[in-house]
């Protein structure tokens, strides 16, 4: 046993608190968690994560996965470098314990897929609402129809979803316990080899608490030490004033200049009410000799974002930043985007009035840990457009905290209030009615229903007639809210070239292009539609191109073409194309960089020099962003990448007509060989040495039994044998398909010890003509399979015809080997085969067994290209 206050200090830095303790004590030292965390702003509730750590060392029945679930306006991505913190001193804190791998899908992250790799091992996931509920929806954005299913499966079983800021996205947190009342209803036979996930809210408001039938974990009085009780009773004193100005703009840089001048050396945090009032009063403030000036809006590209987490620290911003902090004076103008996420720490503040949720928020986000001597003056600007019920519902809750007194240095000004932390907490205590009236109303969202969960389940039809889009599940039907997409920019774009003629590149050709270097987190910029169209419009008229140059390719979420335009088409019709073209929520936009449109800071910017655009992917992001990023593009006169990048696609450019295709000038798509620890891409039947078919299904089953031992050593021994028989089983035989001449032959196998199950690459890939292995295999392993027809058997065929995420629930009927006739019943019976499956066990089940099949597979895979022979030594010479 792993001692609380030992573990905890090595892994956070410092000892646990005493709810932290009684949170540990009485929770996960037993197993459990509670429904909802509601606690201050600012008292530490991502500790959770090293709770939930030292709970499973020390063998409490706990979830493997943590999914921390953060807010897409966050910013600062403070929950991953916690977790990370967790992962490099759990080998200290937790000696007899494997570190848990993270993984984060947001932001200047890519995804590592490290939580993929073994599903019996504790993985810490990071991402935002929609990059984890489109993919526990089995509609991941930015994810590959035929991996859809495996992230989907390993969210929805053994997970334990921690949801911050709970309170600002009541339909995710619908979403979360529908999910988990579904899987815990199916529980049952071979659906309980996979426990359900679980859901904690954590809430600075109370709002999530009465929400449903909740066991609520709150601070009680002798929690207070003085580490607790010091962040409580830290000093904001709050004003209300009538808006000065003409605009809110101007009243609140005219509120903002005031508290300058009274506090000429702090740290002066700004909350606008949209990005254009928070522009105008960047503006306002940004005279001669004035302190510097940070912008944080949400509508801004991810790269530059991220490097406003550096600025943000030197200028002391961040609570607990490693930065030394410089000692001037310095602003900080913020939309939303600031209000979660995010641990600001500033000395004064300066906003407009919100509900009252937000409210508490943004206080948070000031004079966050207190201290001796240490008071916040909080100016709330009333707007001058708030018509007399909406100002009266919104201020009562501000009026009805503690006023303070008048008179001394340091009392307050006339009508001035308490809004501590304590206050806060009191507040929503003694007056839930005038909280609750202040409070934003939830928006309306559909319930989660079996048949739509089952239309995403079928993962392999890439058109399904009413399988809708999963964002009003995700974040509901928000009243009056624009919609989005994603612009981002690239000097290369796919585009046929000749004689200084542009012709534009087929689906098919953009499709492959965009597989091998998708859109990245880090490139994107979200925007309203209106706004990029707007912005588009413009830049065509000022950036002069050429009217047969590229300009604009348009992708739909899961990366389907939905248009690709010149210039000249586009800026002869631009309204039209668009209405045409059906873009839409979520849609991924790729804009020419010489069209310009990005602003140094990474905003959307109508009159942004285009000769001046920052970086992107394929030009002007320095090797370490794209060895994260794990591949690059170059044009057809940049040198080629240095050692371990390999070329992964050409999109040809044609040359002389005389010219050798594979010497014609090319854009070239490259992506990163990295060793199996660190995530690995490309092709998985491609390794770095040959593997024969006997040695990677007997790889393959020697994980599988692991992963067995692992997930289910504490099971019945009826369940556990049964349940180690399917997956082994399965494992066995995933690849017999393999041991045909023409996959042989396409992948360039060597004839002497054929059949191989992985090759070093080469062949000819259009040799297959549609040919799946699966497929051959499933045919193949239903004639050697020793099992009566019956559930076990259908898990066993459906594993290994699904084990590349086909057969949900349709997989080509083609094999050589069998007649036409045979092979569409084969097809038709895994189509019904995979029905039978998904009503029994569940959507998340199925999905889960599949996902251990292909971790075991792809643990056997990266044994070979981290030059493992199997037999306990390397066998490259060790």
């Amino acid at each position: 046993m792993s001692d609380l206050s030992a573990a905890f200090g090595v892994l956070t830095g410092h000892p646990p608190n005493l709810w932290q303790r009684r949170l540990y004590e009485g929770w996960f030292a037993r197993g459990f968690a509670p429904d909802v965390l509601d606690l201050p702003t600012g008292l530490g509730k991502t500790a959770v994560m090293a709770l939930w750590l030292i709970g499973r060392a020390n063998g409490a029945a706990l979830p493997r996965r943590l999914v921390y679930v953060v807010d897409r306006r966050a910013v600062v991505d403070q929950a991953t470098e916690l977790a990370e913190r967790l992962a490099r001193f759990a080998p200290a804190a937790l000696p007899d314990q494997p570190p848990p791998t993270v993984s984060t899908l947001r932001g200047r992250h890519a995804d590592n897929r490290r939580w993929l790799e073994d599903p019996a091992a504790p993985a810490i996931i990071v991402g935002t609402i929609d990059m984890i509920g489109s993919r526990l929806l089995f509609e991941g954005y930015g994810v590959s129809r035929g991996m859809r299913p495996f992230q989907a499966g390993l969210l929805g079983a053994d997970s334990l979803f921690v949801l911050d800021e709970a309170h600002l996205c009541p339909p995710f947190e619908a979403l979360l316990a529908a999910v988990s009342r579904d899987t815990a209803r199916s529980a049952t036979g071979d659906a309980a080899a996979l426990p359900p996930p679980r859901l904690l809210s954590l809430s600075a408001t109370g709002r999530s608490s009465g929400e449903r039938d909740s066991a609520v974990f709150q601070l009680e009085e002798a929690d207070c030490d003085d580490w607790t009780a010091q962040r409580l009773d830290a000093a904001k004193q709050l004003t209300l004033l009538d808006a000065s100005g003409k605009t809110l703009a101007l009243s609140l840089a005219a509120a903002a200049r005031n508290r300058l001048a009274q506090a000429p050396g702090a740290r002066l945090l700004v909350f606008a009410h949209s990005r254009a009032d928070a522009l105008k009063i960047a503006d306002d403030l940004g005279a001669k000799d004035a302190p510097p000036i940070q912008l944080l809006t949400g509508e801004r590209r991810v790269h530059e974002r991220d490097q406003l987490a550096e600025s943000l620290a030197a200028l002391g911003f961040l609570n607990g930043a490693d930065t030394q902090p410089s000692s001037g004076p310095a602003v900080l103008v913020a939309t939303a985007a600031g209000e979660v996420g995010i641990d600001l720490d500033a000395d004064h503040m300066v906003c407009d009035l919100v509900t009252v949720e937000r409210m508490i928020q943004r206080l948070g986000r000031v004079n966050r840990s207190g201290g001796p001597g240490r008071i916040a003056r909080v100016t709330v600007i009333v707007p001058p457009d708030l018509d007399a019920d909406t100002r009266a519902r919104l201020e009562a809750p501000l009026r009805a905290l503690p006023p303070l007194p008048q008179g001394g240095p340091e009392d307050g000004p006339d009508g001035s209030r308490d809004a501590s932390p304590g206050a806060l907490v009191a507040l929503r205590r003694d007056a839930a009615g005038l909280v609750r009236a202040a409070t934003e109303q939830a928006p309306l969202h559909p319930p989660l229903d079996r048949a739509t969960v089952e239309g995403w389940a079928m993962t392999a039809l890439d058109d399904l007639p009413g399988r809708p889009a999963p964002a009003p599940w995700l974040r509901g039907w928000v009243k009056d809210e624009e919609p989005t997409a994603t612009l981002l920019w690239r000097r290369h774009l796919p585009w046929h070239r000749r004689d200084g003629r542009g012709k534009a590149p087929t689906a098919a050709e953009l499709e492959a292009f965009f597989a091998a270097a998708p859109p990245h987190l880090r490139e994107g910029l979200e925007a309203p539609l209106e706004h990029i169209r707007r912005c588009l419009a413009a830049r065509l008229k000022a950036a002069r191109l050429p009217v047969d140059a590229p300009a604009l390719v348009a992708l739909s979420p899961a990366r389907a073409v939905k248009g690709v335009w010149s210039v000249g088409e586009l800026a002869a019709g631009i309204d039209r194309l668009w209405r045409r073209s059906g873009n839409g929520a979520g849609d991924l936009l790729v804009a020419s960089a010489a069209l310009g449109g990005l602003s140094a800071s990474g905003h959307l910017d109508e009159k942004a020099d285009a000769d001046a655009l920052p970086g992107t992917l394929d030009g002007g992001w320095d090797e370490t962003v794209l060895a994260a990023i794990g591949y690059c593009v170059t044009g057809p006169e940049e040198d080629a990448p240095g050692e371990g990048w390999k070329l992964a696609h050409r999109f040809a450019l044609p040359g002389t007509p005389d010219e050798d295709e594979t010497e014609a000038p090319a854009l070239s798509v490259w992506t990163l060989r990295r060793p199996g620890a660190a995530g690995r891409r490309g092709d998985p039947a491609i390794a770095r040495r040959s593997q024969s078919l006997a040695d990677h299904h007997g790889w393959t089953e020697a994980e599988a039994r692991r992963l067995a031992d692992a997930l289910w050593n504490a099971a019945p021994t009826a369940d556990r044998e049964r349940w180690t028989r399917i997956l082994t089983t399965a494992a066995r035989l995933h690849d017999l398909g393999k041991d045909r001449a023409l996959w042989q032959a396409a992948m360039a196998a060597p004839r002497p010890g054929r059949p191989f199950a992985k090759t070093e690459g080469g062949g000819n890939l259009r040799l297959l003509a549609g040919y799946r292995h699966e497929f051959g295999s499933l045919g193949d392993a239903g004639a050697l399979l020793d099992l009566p027809d019956g559930e076990e058997r259908d898990l066993v065929l459906h594993l290994i015809a699904a084990h590349h995420g086909h057969a949900r629930p349709s997989i080509p009927p083609i094999d050589p080997d069998r007649p036409p006739s045979a092979n569409a019943a084969l097809a038709a019976e895994a189509a019904l085969r995979f029905a039978r499956l998904q009503r029994r066990l569940g959507p998340w089940a199925l999905a889960g067994w599949e996902a251990l099949l292909r971790a075991a597979d792809q643990r056997a895979s990266r044994r070979l290209d981290d030059g493992h022979d199997g037999k306990g030594h390397d066998g490259e010479g060790a």
